[in-house]
């Protein structure tokens, strides 16, 4: 064998074993739900509720995935699912606004108002305290109103 195609199969075997070792390596949950974003723009719901599907299962933490899949089914209409997952986003990242925000708009499709004005008002709740962390001139959030002796809400 001459010296140009030693080299040449050596670095053959070099890329090929590059190749292996990069298509072995495990997904992780976070480039799952990228592509699952990536097929929620485009419009194709029941394929991005499967890959959110898979990132759940390689990470049952990670709230980014059900908020999305949950997005997905509101998308859809199904209005339970995305209601649990976005509980479920709420449960593992309290401080996740869009969880609020979808299952908000959830409730509200539902006819449930009052829990989707509670979603709204926990978001912007969550929304101001975030700012005040960057300007602390900006007024700390009123609490809520308690109900009137009637049951409706004061405000």
């Amino acid at each position: 064998m001459t010296r140009p195609t030693f080299i040449m199969s050596v670095l053959l075997a070099g890329l090929l074993m590059i190749a292996t070792i990069w298509t072995a390596r495990p997904e992780s949950a976070a480039e799952v739900c990228e592509e699952g974003d990536a097929y929620l723009s485009m419009g194709k719901y029941d394929r991005a509720i499967a890959v959110f599907d898979r990132a759940t299962q390689l990470d049952p933490t990670l709230a980014r995935a059900y908020e999305s899949r949950g997005r997905a089914h509101r998308t859809r209409g199904g209005y339970e699912k995305a209601i649990a997952d976005c509980t479920r986003a709420i449960q593992l990242e309290p401080n996740d606004i869009e969880a609020y925000l979808n299952r908000g708009h959830c409730f509200e499709s539902e006819g449930e108002y009052k829990a989707a004005c509670d979603d709204y008002c926990d978001r912007a709740r969550i929304v101001v305290e975030m700012a005040r962390t960057y300007d602390s001139s900006i007024p700390a959030p009123r609490p809520r109103p308690e109900a009137h002796r009637d049951g409706s809400q004061g405000r």
